[in-house]
């Protein structure tokens, strides 16, 4: 491969994800059997006519929680409360404003601004909010019921499985938060400059994917090598910035 060619796939965001095969299956197959049991539930719970329009927006959070566990938009509260916040804002839209083009936009707007003052970002919950409108007679007669059964019924089964499976390997925690924290931190230039490539040969021994650009998280580390220069934090000071913005 040229090195044309590679600028071209880096510019392009087509880097080579840095994960063995296993993982790459081990993903797809816990993805799979989630994906089923959420449906075959649906199945259950809803009939089989709803449970096809409904597993949509869990088939698309399978793959956050599955390909990027360790994501913040692939935790507990996105995929539980982003869903379902979604879903009662779609059917709020749908009630209230007409055409639906114009709803199906309010609605996604709102959703969005929403899951960000929550903190529960969650993508899927973008669809989730359209369905409650371009679902048919049969999501609308559901009302704000949708958002409970089988929204918020599908995101827990999902979750769980994320649970059960997540947790089977060793270099997967699931939520993010167990995740064991470092023991130690290095000065910066204690071990030479870190570099863009030093990044990639971490995330390959890490053997997992993460949800972040390399250059972003060469530019973190970086800045928190600086903001670590000129003045450590102490564990008061982390707990009063990491609450000084919440509503």
């Amino acid at each position: 491969m040229t090195k044309l060619h590679q600028r071209v796939l880096h510019w392009l965001g087509a880097d080579p994800f840095q994960v063995s095969h296993s993982e790459r299956l081990f993903a797809g197959g816990a993805a799979m059997i989630s994906v089923a049991t959420c449906w075959l539930i649906s199945i259950q719970l809803v009939g089989a006519p709803l449970a096809l329009l409904t597993i949509t927006p869990s088939a698309a959070a399978a793959i956050l929680l599955f390909a990027v566990p360790h994501a913040t938009l692939s935790q507990p509260w996105p995929a539980i409360g982003g869903q379902v916040i979604s879903a009662l804002i779609g059917v709020a839209c749908a009630q209230t404003l007409s055409p639906p083009w114009l709803a199906g936009s309010v609605a996604l707007g709102l959703a969005l601004s929403a899951m960000y003052y929550m903190r529960c970002l969650h993508p899927p919950g973008a669809a989730t909010a359209l369905l409650a409108i371009n679902g048919g007679d049969s999501i609308q007669a559901l009302g704000f019921s949708y958002a409970f059964l089988p929204i918020m019924v599908n995101a827990l089964i999902l979750v769980i499985c994320a649970l059960l499976f997540n947790n089977l390997l060793s270099r997967h925690r699931y939520p993010a938060a167990w995740t064991k924290k470092p023991t130690f931190l290095t000065t910066p230039g204690q071990h030479g400059e870190i570099k863009a490539e030093h990044l990639h040969i971490a995330l390959a021994e890490m053997d997992r994917l993460e949800d972040i650009a390399e250059e972003d998280l060469l530019e973190i580390i970086t800045r928190a090598q600086a903001a670590a220069a000129r003045k450590p934090m102490t564990d008061s000071y982390v707990d009063n910035n990491s609450s000084r913005d919440r509503p």
